[in-house]
């Protein structure tokens, strides 16, 4: 080991450091790999080297007389029993530091628990102060991202902005639709008290408005800057529509270029100003309690050449209700994952004019188109309430 020491040594080790801080950098460094050989290659621990390290150091520099070390028959340092306790106690003391970190979060984490109802009501007591404050503070904080981006202003209406697929309701009372055994057909006996039931029926609604697809264009064009700016948000099955103009000019075929496919486009509004004016064409349904309110989010569904088989949207209200402006459609009233087991399956044709009202804690709705051979133009305004 001294024989590769001294090799190391030949050239001087520190010949490239130039200032104080950096020549004790490189004595460390050097050090550490004289170390580190003298573990590999002789198994002399760490603790071993620093007190022969230290011996000689004061047996060359200061001129005292070293610890008297030993050899066992192993080849291996044997130091007196004062100095390797010492060794020991420093092991204990490193391995303690290394986990004192993780019994000190461990320890927070037990007190937190225990104390979580306490520290609650603290916590309540003390925040009211700085609600408004800090939300005046992220306001600021926020306004250079909003004029970046003024599309997320839209995401203020949204009361859920990501939906959990595995949700599901523990114990439902599913007596409401356990008995049903089909859509209950109002239209020719109207009886109003059947509105709120949970079972599902259809009423017919003429409410004297002549609804067609260029008549919806043309409120469009009136309030297009509105509607652009507030409800400009589709879905479609076609990616080559991905706003409103695209959705008229396939729906009015203004290019000239006919096509057979299906085409399902959902325009879904959930603001005010957007619902205000489309009650021009799709009014309330009549039916509905006047002690009711409407929600505000709505969707108009439009199926050109057949449609395509989809699920219909949810809203924050239970009550649905689909309202069949133009063409017809097969609606298929799937239970719901909590109720397959006690409710069937139940399906009914809601023609032009036609109202169908359910309730989706108990009901899936799924709309395929009425006939399969012929392609026509189908339009459903879809909406909901809250009694």
């Amino acid at each position: 080991m001294k024989k590769k020491m001294s090799s190391s040594s030949d050239s001087d080790p520190f010949a490239e450091c130039a200032h104080k801080e950096e020549a004790i950098r490189c004595y460390l460094k050097r050090l550490d790999e004289i170390k580190e050989i003298a573990k590999q290659e002789y198994g002399i621990e760490s603790c071993e080297f620093d007190e022969m390290f230290r011996n000689e150091f004061l047996n060359e520099r200061l001129g005292t007389t070293p610890i008297p070390i030993a050899h066992s028959k192993h080849g291996f340092s044997q130091f007196p029993v004062h100095y390797l306790t010492m060794c020991f106690i420093k092991y204990v003391y490193s391995q303690l530091r290394r986990y004192m970190v993780y019994i000190a979060v461990l320890a927070i984490l037990l007190t937190l628990v225990n104390y979580r109802a306490e520290l609650t009501r603290v916590f309540m007591r003390n925040i009211q102060v700085y609600i408004y404050p800090g939300m005046r503070l992220w306001r600021k904080l926020t306004m250079p991202i909003i004029r970046q981006f003024p599309q997320l202003t839209q995401l203020y209406d949204e009361t859920c902005l990501i939906s959990n697929p595995f949700f599901r309701v523990a114990n439902l009372d599913c007596s409401p639709c356990a008995d049903v055994i089909n859509v209950v057909d109002l239209t020719i006996a109207p009886h109003f008290d059947f509105v709120g039931s949970n079972i599902p029926h259809i009423i017919k609604q003429i409410d004297g408005t002549n609804k067609s697809v260029a008549r919806i264009h043309r409120l469009y064009q009136r309030n297009r800057d509105m509607f652009r700016s507030e409800a400009d948000r589709i879905y479609s099955s076609d990616g080559s529509i991905a706003n409103l103009d695209q959705l008229f000019d396939v729906m009015l075929n203004k290019s000239g270029k006919t096509t057979a496919k299906s085409i399902h486009i959902l325009w879904r509004i959930n603001r005010m100003t957007p619902g205000r004016i489309l009650r021009a064409l799709f009014p309330a349904p009549k039916a509905i309690p006047q002690h009711a309110g409407i929600d505000i989010e709505r969707y108009v569904a439009f199926d050109m050449n057949g449609g395509v088989t989809y699920q219909l949207p949810s809203t924050d209200c239970s009550n649905m209700f689909v309202h069949q402006a133009i063409g017809s459609r097969i609606i298929h009233l799937k239970p719901t994952v909590e109720c397959e087991d006690q409710c069937r399956r139940i399906s009914v044709k809601l023609k032009e004019n036609q109202t169908l009202f359910y309730d989706w804690w108990y009901w899936k709705p799924i709309s395929s188109p009425a006939q399969q051979l012929i392609k026509t133009t189908s339009v459903s305004y879809i909406g909901s309430y809250c009694i």
